[in-house]
């Protein structure tokens, strides 16, 4: 007991450094620092250096040394040196000398960890993944721990797919399926996922996704264009333009993309011994189109204040076509849907930070989407459109504070206000017409407020918080079948996280609990049609979820081997479930509280150095879970990427496996799929990625579901390989620079 009790006394040390150009003396911006240890050369850490150069390490007393990369510079490793409690911070400047513009130096072979963990997420860092650099954040995600990504591009994070996603740590108002289909993988600056957020995070949602885009470049001026041709419809133009002058900052960006998606499909729908409905031929595609510019500016008013504002407005548009052949037992019906849906949205964001000993923010966040949408179905049997139009808004206000207290105290206030209206329209023209039009209104109003408490006791750190929210909701329709929605509701969140390191090993635990709160369709028993024979109703006597989490894990950095995993458990209490049935040859898909859902599993990855040229990463996730009624299933998949790094070219093998699982409702057949990238630098400014995804045309979703009279066999095919050149020009010599931005909770990123 004394010995633990000496051990966790120890003080943590900190190694502050200064990276510039030997020949001009400038800071050199986002080099790759990495950190290792002087008696057995193990990596300790890693990071990059941010705008004006600096970098800065957190660790334990010992010998040490440096090894920075950046390309256009030789690389350059430090000598050894002692940090003790002493000399800390301790201080080093690292000069970079320019290299010769050698293909062979264009790869960089230092990076930091792909995968890093922190006390409340996982951070990825996506610019080493050469196999999806030609496509979406959806891509990136395949090859991230704890997340599951199928064939049509839904995202589930250990299981579900209720989380809530930030982009550069603001709230989007698109449909997050679309939202992270519609943002190029070359444009992310890094991903994180955090799986139990602190009592600062919004609680909705069973986990946070925070995309990091790229915000400009560190040069007095400068920027990048990026260019993306694929197969099956698969383009895209990026850009980013900035210029700094004294205490100015200016930049603008834009991003422009078409991603195509081609199916075909089977399908056999049986009640009993007969075949009601059977389709062999489902072709189907959809075409997302994506436009969107941005742009920004920072003023430095003084050392410690700063002042963001930034403006951004695009338009959104996706297609689709369906052509299936239904044969039932009398007749054989042709079915044909054409559609589509799209668009404007628009933000401003005013955001006012003051750094240093007590750090306070002000923010304030406006955003809208405007959007239309037209779907039609024909067949021998009649003729089905639905059609509508609306509007979301939400403005955000946050008002944030940390002082120094015997630790550290963070509190806040959030007011939240979300408007939404909607024009929903069905017109059925059969052997009995139909028209109907009726409009939806919500408001949802939350007022919060969180308090948190953080201290570090030498290599123990923990971190404790408590939220709480006042909830005021309405949801008004304009048809008389159905009643309005109401309801005044407060909510208590409290959360946990704590940490401990001990040389090479960090080991931590956290807790914290969330809720989901029903869409207002769900709450809503509108009939709306999907297609011919099918549609789906909400539910008016929905009740939230609510989860309680608990995860703990390690790392280990060793000088080889880098290993991390996480063990979680959920329970979630009033779990909303879809479920369907069959109504007169029409599948109705329903919502509906089900009881309660346990979960438990893990997920994790390893980083092998296999030698100088030749890296291993593997990512796993299994999981298993039961519900209240006796039901239960379970998960696994992992994804292994080989890399070889030959100088001037890298290339990156990937395979992706699902193994057959379960669902409450379905059992789902397992696959693969093998992915291929390469990647080389043209001179210092131009970079070529060239990546193929599924090369072998094997992945694909077959499964078969029930329902209560009826059982669905269904089989979907995408159109692979999908093959995609990736060109990226940079101007001014420079590295694209990550802007400091406060995220959800207030934390910086870069």
């Amino acid at each position: 007991m004394f010995i633990s009790f000496l051990f966790l006394q120890m003080p943590e040390v900190k190694i502050d450094g200064l990276v510039v150009d030997s020949a001009t003396g400038e800071p050199v911006g986002y080099a790759v620092v990495v950190l290792y240890r002087a008696k057995d050369s193990s990596q300790v850490d890693g990071t990059y250096t941010d705008e004006n150069g600096r970098f800065s390490f957190s660790t334990f007393p010992g010998r040490y040394y440096l090894k920075v990369d950046f390309i256009g510079y030789k690389s350059r490793t430090t000598s050894s040196f002692l940090v003790t409690p002493k000399n800390s911070p301790y201080s080093i400047k690292i000069a970079l000398s320019p290299s010769a513009i050698e293909l062979e130096e264009a790869v960089s072979e230092a990076e930091p960890i792909r995968v890093r963990y922190e006390v409340d997420r996982k951070v990825i860092t996506p610019s080493s993944d050469l196999v999806s650099k030609g496509g979406n954040a959806v891509d990136i995600l395949k090859n991230a721990p704890g997340v599951e990504t199928d064939i049509e591009g839904n995202v589930k994070i250990r299981g579900s797919d209720k989380f809530t996603l930030l982009i550069n740590g603001r709230p989007t108002l698109m449909d997050p399926k679309d939202a992270l289909q519609s943002i190029p993988a070359s444009q992310i600056e890094r991903i994180e996922i955090i799986t139990n957020p602190s009592a600062r995070f919004d609680p909705e949602g069973n986990a946070i996704l925070n995309i990091v885009t790229k915000r400009g470049v560190r040069a007095s001026r400068g920027g990048m264009v990026s260019l993306r041709a694929g197969t099956y419809d698969n383009f895209g133009l990026n850009f980013l333009f900035n210029s700094r002058r004294g205490k100015w900052n200016y930049y603008l960006g834009g991003m422009g993309s078409l991603f195509g998606f081609y199916t075909s499909s089977r399908q056999i729908t049986v009640s009993g011994a007969d075949t009601i409905l059977y389709s062999p031929d489902g072709v189907a595609y959809r075409k997302m189109m994506p436009l969107f510019l941005y742009g920004g500016v920072d003023y430095d008013l003084s050392e410690r204040d700063f002042l963001n504002v930034e403006v951004g407005g695009g338009r959104f548009t996706y297609m689709g076509n369906t052509r299936t052949t239904y044969y039932k037992p009398a007749d054989t019906t042709y079915s044909r849907t054409d559609g589509a849906f799209g668009g404007n949205r628009y933000s401003l964001t005013l955001d006012y930070q003051r750094k240093g000993n007590g750090e306070y923010e002000a923010l304030i966040y406006y955003g809208g989407f405007q959007f239309d949408k037209d779907f039609k179905t024909r067949s021998e049997d009649g003729y089905i459109r639905t059609y509508g139009n609306g509007k979301r808004q939400r403005v955000r206000g946050d008002l944030n504070g940390s002082i120094p207290l015997v630790g550290k105290v963070d509190f806040g206030y959030r007011l939240d206000y979300r408007t939404s209206s909607s024009l929903e329209g069905l017109n059925i023209f059969s052997s009995d017409t139909l028209f109907s039009s009726y409009t939806i209104e919500g408001r949802r109003v939350i007022h919060a407020g969180y308090v948190e408490y953080s201290k570090n006791i030498g290599n123990l750190s923990f971190k404790s918080g408590l939220r709480g929210e006042y909830t005021i909701r309405r949801i008004i329709t304009s048809s008389s079948e159905w009643d309005s929605v109401s309801y005044d509701r407060f909510d208590l969140f409290p959360t946990f996280h704590t940490s401990y390191k001990r040389s090479s090993w960090e080991f931590r635990g956290s807790y914290s609990r969330r809720i989901n709160r029903p869409s207002d369709f769900s709450l809503l028993p509108i009939r709306i049609w999907m297609g011919l024979y099918q549609t789906m109703e909400g539910n008016p006597d929905l009740r939230p979820e609510y989860i309680d989490k608990v995860e703990a894990g390690f790392s280990y950095y060793g000088k080889k081997v880098y290993l991390s995993a996480d063990l979680f458990y959920s329970y979630t209490s009033d779990m909303i479930q879809r479920y369907s049935t069959l109504d007169s040859n029409v599948v109705v898909f329903r919502v509906a509280n089900v009881g309660n859902r346990k979960s438990a599993g893990i997920d994790g990855t390893m980083e092998i150095t296999l030698s100088k040229r030749l890296s291993l990463d593997i990512n796993p996730l299994f999981y298993r879970y039961s519900y209240s009624d006796g039901t239960s299933g379970s998960y696994f998949s992992t994804t292994s990427t080989l890399k070889m790094n030959m100088g001037f070219l890298s290339a990156q093998a990937r395979i992706r496996y699902i193994a057959p699982h379960e669902t409450p409702v379905s059992h789902v057949d397992g696959t693969f799929s093998l992915s291929l990238g390469l990647a080389t630098f043209l001179s210092r400014n131009i970079r070529l990625n060239l990546s193929a995804e599924d090369v072998l045309n094997t992945f694909r979703r077959s499964s078969k579901s029930f329902s209560e009279n009826a059982t669905i066999y269904s089989e979907m095919d995408p159109f692979y390989p999908r093959i995609t050149l990736n060109i990226t020009y940079i101007f001014n010599r420079v590295k694209v620079k990550r802007k400091f931005i406060k995220d959800e909770g207030g934390f910086e990123m870069f």
